[in-house]
């Protein structure tokens, strides 16, 4: 149970950085109009956590209340990387409705984290999918025994560079279907590369 909340706090880490940090007034929390402007379908989130998806996260009753104040966005994002408990509040959820959701704790180091990252930038079916063609089971978008156990049999370099080769292939797709969707494209994949640098160094 140590090792499995050690590992959660780990992955936990890379996730806030990308989301929160370190890019200061730019980043962490947007705002619906935001959203809106750059394109953006997830609509208002925080930290990569969407309120559509997440209505009832606490913490939304602490953003709500600083609306108010001058200058909202660039200084919750500011604040975000050092308020105690919005990263409390924040990493319960992610425990909850994603690590434990997404039973990252049950797959291979590397994939964990891979699930993990994944679940908080896709929907739930295009993450787990993405895990199971790097299996070689059928990608029914359902994380069950048979995509457990295979993540466990398959030899994990093999299951990685499988793993990072389709997400690859998947931001391709996407900005292939939607060409206004080129402009995330330098962001996608420089946060790939450095989930892969991550997983090698703390797998």
């Amino acid at each position: 149970m140590a090792r499995m909340r050690e590992r959660f706090d780990t992955g936990l880490t890379f996730v806030l950085h990308e989301e929160i940090g370190p890019y200061l007034a730019t980043a962490g929390y947007v705002s619906p109009e935001q959203a809106q402007k750059i394109g953006d379908t997830g609509g208002e989130t925080i930290a990569g956590m969407a309120r559509a998806k997440n209505p009832e996260w606490p913490g939304w009753v602490i953003v709500d209340q600083r609306k108010n104040e001058p200058d909202f966005t660039r200084n919750l994002n500011l604040d975000l990387p050092r308020n105690a408990e919005l990263r409390r509040l924040l990493g319960e959820r992610y425990l909850g409705n994603y690590w434990n959701l997404f039973r990252c704790g049950e797959l291979p180091p590397g994939l964990d984290f891979a699930m993990f990252d994944a679940a908080v930038q896709h929907l739930p079916g295009t993450a787990v999918g993405l895990i199971q063609r790097a299996v070689r089971v059928p990608a029914d978008g359902k994380l069950g025994p048979e995509t457990i156990a295979a993540a466990r049999r398959v030899p994990r370099v093999d299951a990685i560079e499988n793993y990072f080769v389709n997400r690859a292939g998947l931001y391709a797709d996407l900005i292939a279907a939607d060409s206004s969707k080129a402009k995330f494209r330098n962001t996608w994949f420089r946060r790939l590369f450095r989930l892969h640098a991550y997983i090698l160094e703390s797998a």
